[in-house]
This record gives structure tokens, sequence and C-alpha cells, in this order.
């Protein structure tokens, strides 16, 4: 399983950001979860949250991936986990 993971880190000096989000999970699962997968990132929590969940509607799996450029143009978007590469070569794209 690849995802995101050490690519915040990789890429922060050159404007890249990196949030996770949630929309079922409760909080103590979702920080273990977290904790566990190494995420370096944060994960916004939409658990009963219905504004959060309204506004990311086009979350239609587990995972889904979204890049957004500064100027808040979703770029790319995946429904589950992809090569790192290719994550980078997409982040190398926007920035």
């Amino acid at each position: 399983m690849q995802g995101p993971i050490g690519l915040c880190d990789s890429y922060k000096e050159q404007g890249l950001a990196i949030l996770g989000i949630s929309n079922d999970d409760p909080v103590d699962p979702l920080t273990f979860y977290a904790e566990q997968m190494g995420m370096d990132y944060p994960v916004l929590i939409g658990d009963e949250r219905d504004d959060v969940k309204n506004f990311y509607k086009p979350l239609i799996g587990f995972p889904t991936i979204i890049w957004i450029d500064p100027d808040g143009k979703t770029c790319h978007s995946h429904s589950a986990y992809a090569a790192k590469a290719k994550f980078e070569a997409e982040i190398l794209s926007l920035l």
C-alpha cells in the first residue's frame, strides 16, 4: 500500500501541503491508524460533520486522493492508492 506519506516533507519547501480527510472514522481509531501508517500530514476529521462531508462529496472510495493547485483547481484525483512515483510525478507537475 502506498500513498503520499513521505512526500509532504520532501516538497514542503516548494509549497506542497497535504491534508488527509476522513469522512466516517471516529477520532480514536483514525488517530491510531495515522500513527501506525506513519502519516506525516494532518487529517481533517469529518465524522459527524455534515459540512465536511458535503464539501468533499467527490470522495467516492477509500482512499480518495485529490491534488489541488494553489488556485483551488482539482488537477489529479485517485480513488485508490497508486505508486509513490506516480504521486511524485503529479506533484512535480504542479510545483
